[in-house]
């Protein structure tokens, strides 16, 4: 599973390096919700919060 986040979130950065600071936070908190659903879906432990981007790290 973090495998995965990290996979994602390092494509999403490599993607949209031109992107603004605000947009690239926005794609990345989409794809954390993504990802928790996915797993939720599948009976996985999950993290117990669909906390953003800008909540986890405060911005």
């Amino acid at each position: 599973m973090a495998s995965s986040y990290l996979t994602s979130t390092c494509n999403l950065v490599e993607n949209h390096k031109l992107l603004s600071h605000e947009m690239l936070l926005h794609k990345l908190s989409q794809e954390v919700r993504r990802i928790h659903e996915k797993t939720l879906r599948a009976g996985e432990p999950g993290t117990g919060s669909a906390a953003t981007i800008e909540e986890m790290f405060c911005f």
